[in-house]
């Protein structure tokens, strides 16, 4: 069930372990810096499947426990989270790290993820999670054993490859009858378990297995083998082999679902069956689509914002199976990349007063347009330095909104400024004069098309450089007596306003 302010809404039905992470903010204009967002988290259970060899641990997920830590030791959380959604509202802008732990029937975690997300009032950004098995070693134990009778000179052989690493031969411990191996210290993955046996110069049984090593878990390949394991010839006899066919319907799975999808943007859905049906049929919300035939469909384009179930029949001889999902379509249009002039730069704190300048630079930048725009892979350069904007979702900005972007992203660090983005230690902001560009990344981060750019020729200790904001497009922020030194301020020592609209 997915919970969004109260409003329940059917059962998602997502494809693979992922968390889905929604800041919700209020509006297009930028709120006062302390305006609480939301985190809207969006878990789907398909299970981390294991194969073969593998530890004596139930690899499917049966709960998520998620914990949220952010600015001014706040938290939220829960735990015992199935395949829906929670709202967490009211939380203190800045930046949050959520942890994400999946846990099997019997409670034991088998899947982790954590990622750090910046909540901004009145905005909303996208954080997706993908939960991965624990990383570590765990212990593999092989041991293969025959009858005394049936080889007079054994000779057994082995090797461990991990998957795309060279093969290690095993140093097997020989007894009359047995053959072992063990290690406890196999970094999780899978591997590749090569077996052989020979009388003498004959090779009479062999083996090649996937092996899965879970963290802190045992493994054990064990085989007792017996004449008919042998490589000979086979005793006279009948062998009876018999198979079922029950009519059952097939699992079907679909691929390529977007749970939730901006406004006028389409996505291509694939469905999947275990064998090659005879026909499909595609329906949106009960009804059939035209020439829905296929095993996928390309879905949302013009379909008005609201919540849709995409469901599909797959027919093969007299048997019939079924598969759905779930998503809806957001009143908001895609967030597309800004053309020269789209994104301007607002405000600039190049010479922090309350900070050193590595911790503390930060500047602004302002969408004067009314769609939203998406800033990731654009670069950020100086005179003769860059950063190339990165991150999981995009870097959205909304019409009239602001975005901060901050070379340090703690408040408690940075001089008490929330960061909408932090661009690391690869820039710096001269103080005695340079120039701020926002551009396309090019071939190098430094050649690419300029959206805008600002130059100045001097700081003053403790104030940002902020536009007068009749000035706020990429021709008048060009003009230096249309900047002025911010008297507003934010720390106890430092002014301006990161953020929010230029007093």
């Amino acid at each position: 069930m997915k919970l969004h302010k109260g409003i329940s809404s059917p059962s998602l039905c997502f494809l693979s372990a992922f968390v889905f992470i929604l800041m919700a903010g209020c509006g297009t204009q930028a709120p006062p810096q302390r305006t609480p967002g939301s985190l809207v988290v969006c878990i789907d259970a398909d299970g981390v499947r294991a194969r073969t060899i593998v530890p004596a641990v139930t690899m499917e997920i049966a709960a998520y426990d998620v914990q949220g830590t952010g600015p001014e030791a706040a938290t939220f959380g829960g735990t015992g989270l199935g395949g829906d959604s929670r709202q967490w509202d009211d939380l203190v802008p800045g930046q949050w790290i959520v942890t994400v732990n999946a846990r099997n029937p019997d409670g034991i975690v088998i899947a982790t993820a954590t990622e750090t997300a910046v909540v901004v009032g009145g905005e909303s950004t996208e954080l997706d999670m993908t939960v991965v098995p624990l990383t570590g070693p765990g212990t593999l134990s092989v041991l293969v054993s025959w009858p005394g009778s049936l080889i007079d000179a054994p000779v057994v052989s082995g090797s461990l490859a991990p998957e795309g690493g060279s093969p290690v031969v095993l140093e097997l411990t020989m007894a009359s009858e047995s053959a072992s191996w063990c290690s406890p210290d196999l970094e999780a993955g899978y591997y590749r378990l090569s077996l052989q046996i020979r009388d003498g110069s004959t090779l009479v049984w062999g083996r090649v297995e996937a092996v899965r090593i879970l963290a802190g878990q045992a493994a054990s390949a064990v085989y007792p083998l017996a004449d008919a394991d042998m490589n000979g010839a086979p005793a006279a006899g009948i062998a009876l082999h018999v198979s079922a066919d029950l009519g059952n319907p097939s699992a079907i799975t679909l691929t390529g679902l977007q749970p939730l999808l901006p406004l006028q943007s389409v996505m291509t859905v694939t469905a999947h069956a275990p064998a090659t049906p005879e026909s499909w049929q595609w329906y949106l919300n009960g009804e059939p689509i035209t020439g829905g035939t296929l095993d996928t469909i390309t879905a949302g384009g013009g379909l008005p914002a609201g919540r849709y179930w995409l469901d599909v029949t797959a027919r093969k001889g007299s048997v019939l199976s079924s598969g759905h999902g779930f998503f809806t379509i957001s009143s908001q249009r895609p967030a597309m990349t800004p053309a020269a002039g789209e994104i301007v730069i607002n405000e600039i704190m190049m010479d922090p007063a309350g900070v050193a300048d590595t911790s503390g630079e930060w500047f602004e930048l302002c969408n004067i347009t009314s769609r939203p725009l998406d800033l990731q892979g654009l670069a950020i350069r100086t005179a003769s330095q860059f950063v190339r904007l990165a991150a999981t979702g995009g870097v959205i900005v909304q019409p009239g909104a602001f975005l901060v972007l901050c070379r340090n992203g703690d408040p408690a660090v940075n001089g008490q400024v929330a960061a909408g983005y932090t661009y690391g230690s690869g820039i710096s902001l001269p103080n005695s004069g340079g120039s701020l560009t926002v551009a396309q990344f090019g071939t190098n981060g430094m050649d690419g098309a300029v959206i805008d750019t600002v130059q100045w020729t001097a700081s003053t200790s403790g104030k940002s450089l902020s536009l007068k904001s009749q000035f706020r497009n990429a021709i008048d922020n060009d003009v230096a007596a249309n900047w002025y030194w911010s008297g507003k301020p934010y720390s106890s020592t430092d002014m301006g306003t990161p953020g929010s609209a230029n007093e």
